[in-house]
């Protein structure tokens, strides 16, 4: 196992903060202009009140900034360590297992999905109902999203603990990662 060195963890750090930034700044463009385009042409989200309007900048841009700053880390992380995953490996590895690497590598992303998807969906079914005001509606829809994330996040973490478990159980400790991982550091040596 390889322990950084606090050069690593400065570089590493200014990395994924430069790029978040950068993340921070495309999303709150994006929230702005989108806001302004709402605003222009359609009349009842001209009517929002102005912290409603900020809620919806502000989720658009510190959603981005966190997933470009996970895969900022993760490309950090590659780029410095190298990906012990091999071709080989990936081409033996069930459907299930490579959907399950992919949202591990991209977590952020998926849980942002899930938010809009989320929140996209429970706008679609409170906005039938007519008895409600628009500013109601966007706090019904918002409130319905965070409980389908928090169930997909809570999802997650409840898999990651029984798969950890599981592989502990039924492994004999060692997996090809670790051995590639202990052979290439081996060789640099």
């Amino acid at each position: 196992m390889k322990v950084l060195t606090e050069r690593e963890k400065d570089e590493h750090y200014r990395y994924v903060l430069k790029h978040g930034l950068r993340g921070g700044i495309i999303g709150l463009a994006a929230g702005m202009g989108l806001s302004l385009l709402g605003s222009r042409f359609i009349p009842s989200y001209r009517n929002l009140r102005l912290p409603l309007k900020a809620f919806l900048v502000s989720s658009v841009a510190s959603g981005t900034c966190m997933v470009i700053a996970e895969k900022a880390s993760l490309e950090f992380d590659r780029a410095l360590y190298g990906s012990p995953k091999t071709l080989e490996k990936v081409s033996h590895q069930s459907k299930l297992e490579n959907v399950r690497d992919f949202m591990i590598d991209n977590k952020w992303g998926v849980f942002f999905g899930i938010w809009a998807l989320g929140m996209a969906g429970s706008m679609g079914l409170i906005w039938r109902n007519r008895y409600l005001t628009l500013s109601q509606k966007l706090v019904q829809a918002r409130m319905y999203a965070q409980a389908i994330t928090i169930a997909a996040i809570l999802g997650s973490a409840s898999l990651s603990i029984t798969e950890s478990s599981h592989k502990s159980k039924f492994s004999n400790h060692k997996s090809d990662e670790w051995i590639l991982v202990t052979e290439k550091e081996s060789q640099d040596n």
